[in-house]
């Protein structure tokens, strides 16, 4: 009832924009409106799921609860295994013996600026990891993480080449045999996958670039090759995307087959004058190993225009699971959300990185752990989130690291406030 509250208020005045001459635009947004309302009256599509969590190191227990569709329920509900804990979704509230300590909520990005301003903390649905290749490949190169560096060497040394086939003739083979089975290790348990009639309408007018080893002779059957992908050129930009691989997918990157792809994937576009090369979208937290196997190929982090959807975050109480969530799976939140106007565009709004450190582990050691592990290309700033006795020693120490802030914060309830108030 409450998200409903905020959408109804903004869309009424949007009906007050239309009594001043501006009916066309009032009308667009409401019809965007009624969609979302639709998308929330459908189960199948949107739902509140309560999810109980529990500690088995020392038996805490809390809950948080999701509105929205199954993959977002999926991926967060993993977040939160991947850091040890054990999560048990249900649609029943009344199943978990405690209020949710944390609420998500995936909604229209129309209206991200009303749960701003209502004191949450708004994420996108997505964002992309973009490749700058205008300096060249060896610009490219010099901005490699060392574990990029590493997997070039790999490769080299076990004399994996690439060639560039078309995709027409193979695309339904490479959807069943290569990118289905990699999907299904890669993201086991997601109940979105896209089908191939999403995939052949992304593969038309694109290329495939397939991985081989050096004793394959060209052009490679579909047997023949390691892994592959598509990439679709748009004038001097490019993006590479639906990596699949062949055999089984364990043994493909334990090899370091889908490194291979992408590092062949900077290459190519390098060598044919793509400016530009937008390697997919991933989920905006500074944990995410997609996100992370990205940005260490030098690519800066970006907020997607693609998706509908946007993630709305707020820490009901100030109990362990916030603090837990915080240090474990840092966001990545907009740093502004404007509403729109009727003579313009929803605005692109920055990005910043949001994470916690205990005052315990608040020294130049533990900062620094923090600012090379979270720190990537394209946030405008990294918020530590802290709760440190001397406040102005830990403002110098912060100093020492470019594009860090520490943000003072004894209460988890008043957070996005201060987040939000940062870039006001």
């Amino acid at each position: 009832m409450r998200l409903k509250s905020l959408i109804k208020d903004s869309y009424t005045a949007l009906a007050e924009k239309a009594t001043q001459g501006q009916a066309c635009w009032a009308a667009f947004r409401l019809a965007r409106g009624l969609r979302l309302f639709a998308e929330l009256l459908i189960p199948q599509r949107f739902f509140r799921t309560t999810v109980a969590v529990a500690d088995p190191a020392n038996g805490r227990r809390a809950s948080f609860t999701v509105w929205g569709n199954k993959s977002g329920v999926w991926y967060l509900s993993r977040c939160f295994e991947r850091s040890g804990l054990a999560v048990h979704e249900t649609r029943d509230s009344q199943m978990t013996s405690t209020p949710p300590s944390i609420k998500f909520v995936w909604h229209n990005c129309a209206v991200s600026w009303k749960f701003r301003q209502n004191g949450w903390l708004v994420l996108p649905g997505q964002v992309r990891s973009q490749v700058d290749l205008s300096r060249g490949m060896d610009a490219v190169r010099a901005r490699f993480l060392r574990s990029a560096k590493a997997a070039v060497r790999s490769i080299t040394r076990q004399g994996l080449v690439y060639h560039i086939v078309p995709c027409d003739e193979i695309l339904r083979r490479f959807y069943d045999e290569m990118y289905l089975p990699y999907r299904e290790v890669r993201f086991a348990g997601n109940p979105i996958v896209k089908d191939f009639e999403s995939v052949r309408r992304f593969a038309k007018g694109s290329v495939m670039l397939a991985v081989t080893d050096s004793r394959a002779k060209p052009p490679p059957k579909l047997e023949d090759m390691l892994g592959a992908l598509i990439i679709r050129q748009n004038g001097k930009s490019a993006t590479a995307d639906l990596p699949g691989l062949n055999g089984d997918p364990l043994v493909a990157l334990e090899r370091g087959v889908v490194e291979a792809l992408y590092y062949f994937s900077l290459e190519w576009c390098s060598s044919r004058g793509i400016e530009r090369l937008d390697l997919g979208q991933s989920h905006p937290f500074l944990d995410d190993g997609i996100l992370r196997f990205k940005t260490k190929w030098g690519a800066t982090v970006e907020a997607t225009q693609a998706g509908v959807h946007n993630l709305a975050v707020r820490f009901v109480d100030n109990g362990w699971l916030g603090r837990h969530f915080l240090a474990n799976h840092p966001p990545i939140v907009y740093c502004s959300h404007k509403p729109p106007t009727a003579d313009r565009k929803l605005p692109t709004p920055g990005l910043i990185g949001v994470a916690r450190l205990p005052a315990g582990e608040l020294s130049y050691r533990g900062l620094r752990r923090l600012w090379r592990s979270r720190m990537i290309n394209g946030l405008r700033e990294l918020l530590i989130v802290s709760d440190p006795d001397s406040p102005d020693e830990s403002q110098r120490l912060a100093a020492q690291f470019p594009g860090v802030r520490i943000l003072p914060c004894y209460d988890l309830r008043y957070l996005a406030e201060a987040v939000n108030s940062l870039s006001r």
